[in-house]
């Protein structure tokens, strides 16, 4: 007849568990009374100055003054002997001491017994209560983690002949064989293999056991957390999308949280995936160009998504209202950056620089100044697609945009939830037969961030930012939309030049070798068009700068010849 049974071996726990309170119940005794020693030491003081010219014999020296101030916070007042009989008008024979200034002395000791009898001993109390309660609540987890130490400990430090022997995943067992105890040896050997009697518990009840249930308990915990936090997060969302309210969670375009792209490079791709997952409900993992996730179902992840003015739109150059605008200038776009960094959040390649000196670039028609946050990239398959806005219905291969926020709102976060909180330069890329230089810094890091969710950077780069911006800035559409990822903020003034810049067929085929987040290749990562509804386009030109301007430009030019 054979049994099979798992052995228990004998633990002893190191310390107990009310040993354990003792030690977390000091631990924060001994902090808070280091956070209130200054009002000991103050009160000792105190008392020694209005009490040790009367010589009482508590407070005739500083250190046994504040001494006795401790001795009082537990109770050892004497209020009668120390603060009564020594009054002027109540002394008595036999008492030698006098308090020189009564009211004073006893106003400070009404705030003492206020202060720290009552108010700091019950707060010790309190704190005390939390710890015990904090204690029990993990002490059983305690207690199984510091068994398995301990066992685990002691099988490293015996024989392996003797642990062979003796933890058996499996024992033998012959009921009617007898066991002959005689002789030391025997009784021994007969030990050894048979470890177990009949008042042994069942092997349900082994500290093992306890451990995974113990485990599994905490795993439908957090899950059980896990899926309240999750309704939360998207109920305050909803309430913070009403309010028009911005949170650090909602700092992202393109997936990318703007503030962390510095710091992004840094991190791990576990740590990189958790930053992702916390930029607008785990969109930089859900949301796609393509199938269930794809833009016809982002209104679903985000109802921003499903706003009237969205973006992208096809700009329809007949339609475009003229208008006086001044043209784009960018400060600091020469500066050559300290530290270039390109990343690849599968959905895009983001660039970004440490510089001294920060570009922006000023709008005269808002009257404000925009900040340079990060450079990202949308391409197609081929020639024909690309662009993220279509010129009367006309894709180019590719559209660099360049993100900035209002600065008037100090941050990026606040800045997104505002109408003006950013300024976003679309530049659209058409196919040529030469290579662009200006793009090389860039194109030539492509190949260290292929991978999804890698990152590299460069800090001898020669890349200036005014460099890929197009040759003619004074030519742009522009019309209020949303960013073209979610979370779809519709914060965004758009900028779209009308000349393009070019970059050639083997530049454009580096971006099609990157991988999205599943491995397939990066394609095709730009949003359908979105309808323009009562949006109106405007467009800025030489033409349509007024008149007078051109007169006095004009004028201009011909007294400077004349000199």
């Amino acid at each position: 007849m054979k049994g099979l049974k798992t052995v228990k071996p004998v633990i002893f726990d190191r310390i107990g568990i009310y040993v354990v309170m003792f030690l977390e119940i000091l631990k924060t005794l001994l902090k808070v009374l280091l956070v209130f020693s200054v009002l000991i030491i103050a009160f000792g003081l105190a008392f020694y100055i209005l009490l040790s010219p009367g010589n009482h014999i508590g407070f005739k020296h500083i250190p046994l003054s504040i001494f006795r101030t401790f001795t009082m916070m537990l109770g050892e007042i004497d209020f009668l002997g120390t603060f009564v009989r020594p009054l002027p008008h109540l002394k008595t024979e036999g008492v030698d001491t006098t308090i020189l200034m009564p009211m004073t002395t006893h106003l400070i000791l009404l705030l003492f017994m206020i202060l720290m009898p009552i108010l700091l001993m019950n707060l010790l109390i309190g704190l005390a209560v939390g710890d015990i309660e904090a204690v029990k609540r993990n002490a059983q987890l305690k207690r199984l983690a510091m068994q398995v130490e301990l066992h685990t400990d002691l099988e490293r430090k015996l024989p392996d002949f003797f642990t062979s022997r003796v933890n058996k995943m499996e024992l033998v067992e012959y009921p009617n064989r007898e066991c002959r105890k005689t002789g030391i040896v025997q009784l021994f050997k007969c030990f050894l293999q048979d470890p177990f009697n009949e008042s042994d518990e069942d092997p349900g009840d082994t500290p093992e056991d306890g451990l995974f249930d113990e485990m599994e308990k905490q795993k439908r915990k957090l899950k059980e957390i896990s899926s309240v936090l999750e309704g939360q997060t998207h109920l305050l969302r909803l309430i913070i999308q009403k309010m028009e309210i911005k949170t650090e969670a909602d700092d992202c375009d393109e997936g990318v949280d703007f503030e962390s792209q510095l710091s992004l490079n840094k991190l791990s791709n576990h740590s990189r995936r958790k930053l992702l997952r916390t930029c607008g409900d785990d969109h930089g993992l859900t949301w796609d160009y393509d199938g269930e996730h794809g833009p016809d179902h982002w209104y679903e992840i985000q109802a921003l998504c499903g706003g009237t003015e969205q973006s992208p739109i096809n700009i329809a150059t007949s339609s475009a209202v003229a208008a006086d605008y001044e043209s784009i200038y960018m400060e600091n776009g020469d500066a050559i950056p300290k530290k270039l960094k390109i990343a690849n959040n599968g959905h895009t390649v983001v660039v970004s620089m440490d510089m001294e000196r920060k570009p922006y670039v000023s709008d005269g028609v808002l009257n404000t100044t925009f900040s340079f946050a990060q450079i990202h990239f949308h391409w197609g398959s081929s020639e024909s697609n690309g662009s993220e806005h279509t010129l009367d219905g006309k894709r180019f291969p590719a559209e660099i945009h360049l993100v900035h926020w209002n600065t008037k709102y100090k941050s990026l976060s606040r800045a997104l939830g505002k109408t003006d909180g950013l300024l976003v330069l679309g530049i659209f890329v058409k196919e040529s037969e030469s290579d662009n230089p200006n793009l090389f810094p860039i194109i030539d890091m492509l190949h260290e961030v292929t991978i999804a969710e890698t990152n590299t950077s460069r800090n001898d780069s020669e890349f200036r930012l005014k460099n890929i911006l197009p040759s003619d800035l004074g030519q742009f559409y522009r019309y209020h939309g949303s960013l073209t990822t979610p979370d779809c903020n519709e914060a965004v003034y758009w900028t779209v030049f009308t000349t393009p810049i070019t970059a050639s067929n083997k530049q454009l085929s580096k971006f099609h070798e990157l991988q999205k987040l599943d491995g397939t290749p990066l394609i095709n990562n730009f949003r359908p068009i979105q309808p323009v509804a009562s949006r109106k386009v405007y467009f800025r030109s030489v033409a349509s700068v007024p008149a007078s301007t051109l007169f006095g430009i004009a004028l201009c030019s011909l007294l400077s010849l004349n000199k």
